[in-house]
């Protein structure tokens, strides 16, 4: 399950949610697929994800 712990904001969140299923459908496990959405998006519009509250809101919760 993915939970975000605080409000997000919604177009970097759809962004990076994006990237995550993209990384769990090569074959990566959850939380490395988050893990590598995140450097993805942060690689590629590092302006958006300056700041960990647009990037750090998504959390990895429960059985792989």
């Amino acid at each position: 399950m993915v939970l975000t712990p605080w409000p997000v904001v919604d177009t970097p969140t759809s962004r990076l949610v994006r990237r995550f299923y993209e990384f769990l459908r090569t074959g990566h496990g959850p939380a490395d697929a988050l893990t590598q959405a995140k450097r993805s998006v942060r690689r590629t519009h590092p302006a958006v994800y300056a700041t960990p509250a647009t990037w750090a809101g998504l959390v990895i919760v429960g059985a792989k």
